[in-house]
């Protein structure tokens, strides 16, 4: 694993268990086991690594949904795929809380985050979108894009209830009521 790999993962370690104001740059340096000057040769601040981490971990995200099928008609047994594929996005909470500490970040003004989160938000409900649009009765409607923007609010929503331990009901019966909701709004 070259330098800048290991600063990229010691950085989103003491982010996702630190939070992001106390991650120094010297904790990060310490957790990959490097100096500051080393950081500094790859990067001007703490700001502009975040960026390269952002783009490690979004694509970590993303990862659970690339062998989906898109662009065809998605059946019964490919939502519930779907949805095994999501539960194990839930299971790294690690991820999620860099990912929040991150959007924190973007919103407090850091507009290189922000512009990317604005890019990847667009490319994780074009990716929804693509799978759910030729088999949503919405499709016919003109409602499958919304059906994709309100998908990916739920996932965010129920990503700050598991990190706040919010679990009104388990996360099976979640993934159940998910699957019949999508089985009645997809394939009626």
């Amino acid at each position: 694993m070259d330098g800048k790999q290991k600063i990229i993962e010691a950085a989103g370690k003491v982010i996702s268990e630190q939070g992001l104001s106390n991650a120094t740059v010297r904790l990060i340096a310490e957790t990959a086991g490097t100096s500051t000057g080393a950081i500094y040769y790859y990067y001007s601040s703490k700001e502009a690594m975040l960026v390269d981490l952002f783009d490690l971990n979004s694509s970590y995200l993303l990862k659970p949904f690339l062998n989906l099928p898109g662009g065809e008609k998605l059946d019964r047994k490919e939502l519930a795929v779907w949805l095994d594929k999501l539960e194990e996005y839930y299971q790294n909470l690690d991820s999620k809380r860099l990912s929040l500490f991150l959007a924190q970040e973007a919103i407090l003004g850091n507009e290189d985050l922000h512009q990317r989160f604005q890019l990847r938000y667009h490319e994780w409900i074009d990716m929804i979108h693509q799978c759910i649009a030729p088999s949503s009765s919405l499709y016919q409607e003109g409602f499958s894009r919304e059906l994709a923007v309100l998908m990916m609010a739920a996932i965010d929503g129920l990503t700050l209830q598991y990190l706040l331990g919010i679990e009104e009901v388990s996360r099976q019966e979640c993934r159940e009521g998910a699957l019949y909701i999508l089985e009645q709004l997809l394939f009626k």
